[in-house]
């Protein structure tokens, strides 16, 4: 998506080009000015009514979550909620065998 002229990556594979930002208005902008756009991205916004999110419930029992993030992460479910969404609790077979790798072999 950006050229990658000049850039100098730590790890080939791992790495790449793009801006860190606070909001998505503002990775909007800053790819405007990237892509060189004479006319701004618009961003429209989306209702979360009937999006549906999965809730793995052994995150929220996992010893290794601290309160802070537990609580937090219980905040943004009633907010997606609150707006509409769909909250599903039950287990996810991808995200724990996702884990199991990460305890087994660590993080790339």
């Amino acid at each position: 998506r950006y050229s990658r002229d000049g850039v100098f990556p730590l790890a080939l594979t791992l790495d790449s080009v793009g801006p860190l930002t606070r909001s998505v208005r503002d990775a909007l902008v800053i790819d405007d000015l990237l892509c060189a756009r004479s006319k701004p991205s618009s961003l429209i916004p989306r209702s979360l009514a009937g999006q549906r999110f999965l809730l793995d419930q052994a995150v929220l029992e996992d010893e290794r979550v601290t309160p802070a993030v537990r609580d937090n992460l219980l905040r943004a479910v009633e907010a997606l909620r609150a707006s509409g969404a769909l909250i599903e609790v039950k287990p996810c077979q991808a995200f724990q065998a996702t884990l199991l790798l990460t305890q087994q072999h660590g993080w790339l």
